[in-house]
């Protein structure tokens, strides 16, 4: 869930521009591999094309995807398949980005799937309370190659507006040519609650994918993509939404490696880490 800050509730008064629509192929591929992450593994090769399709998209656009496109078409069956009620997917808007991040893939697993989330986004919830539903040290082990889990959240819109969200988290190791990717989704298990009447957060859905970009030897690359169906009653803020989601997910990512060189100082190492317990 992104969190809205001061400037944003400014930006009601005063208006904002979206990011410019994604060109195709991004828009198709976040599509394509938020439904294909979800999948068994007997459809595996279909999630390993878009992946090498999405590493070569990256490599020629990604200083223009660092800055946010506006991301809208989720389909409806991705969504139907998420056992939550099939609610529709056509008020959803959406914004993707792309970061390099300074740590590699194994590192993002332990600061993402691993690490408790209220540390690592330290500022962004008032509470973040996971449930795993499987052995998270085995999964940065790739003894398994899956990890699903449930989080419920409590944070502050701009200080003002309490938000309280429970979500279904998959996590999910692929490897490809290049190495291990980690796929991570997540999604609304029913909408949010909030304290102010005129705000409905009705669904969300996530999309993270972290690459051991070749061509990006010293970190990852890691592509994020939000979808969000939300209202706030006479007011029309589809743009502001996209803007803050591109604001949200490239925080997230500068937040992720400064815990990392946080917590790699200190210890070491993953092994390290997890031996500390975080």
């Amino acid at each position: 869930m992104f969190a809205l800050t001061s400037p944003l509730l400014l930006s009601l008064l005063v208006g904002c521009k979206p990011p410019p629509d994604a060109p195709t192929e991004l828009a198709q591929l976040c599509d394509y591999l938020f439904e294909e992450a979800g999948q068994g593994d007997d459809r595996e090769e279909y999630l390993l094309t878009g992946l090498d399709n999405l590493d070569t998209w990256l490599q020629a656009n990604i200083d223009a995807t660092a800055d946010g496109y506006t991301v809208d078409n989720l389909a409806q069956a991705s969504v139907d398949e998420l056992d939550i009620g099939s609610p529709s997917t056509d008020a959803l808007v959406g914004a993707s980005v792309a970061v390099r991040q300074r740590h590699g893939v194994d590192d993002i697993a332990l600061a993402t799937a691993w690490a408790d989330q209220q540390e690592v986004l330290a500022g962004n919830y008032d509470l973040y309370q996971r449930e795993y539903y499987g052995d998270k040290d085995a999964f940065m082990a790739r003894q398994e190659l899956r990890l699903d889990a449930s989080s419920y959240s409590e944070s502050n819109w701009a200080g003002i507006i309490k938000v309280n969200s429970t979500n279904y988290i998959e996590f999910r190791w692929v490897e490809t040519d290049n190495g291990w990717v980690l796929l991570h989704r997540s999604w609304l298990i029913e909408p949010a609650e909030t304290s102010w009447d005129a705000i409905h957060v009705n669904a969300q859905y996530l999309l993270a994918v972290t690459l051991p970009a070749p061509w990006y030897p010293s970190g990852s690359v890691r592509l994020m993509t939000t979808w969000i169906d939300s209202q706030v009653v006479g007011l029309d803020l589809e743009d502001m939404a996209r803007n803050q989601m591109v604001k949200s997910m490239q925080g997230q990512g500068e937040m992720i490696d400064a815990w990392l060189d946080d917590k790699l100082a200190e210890d070491g190492s993953i092994d390290g880490i997890i031996q500390a317990g975080g």
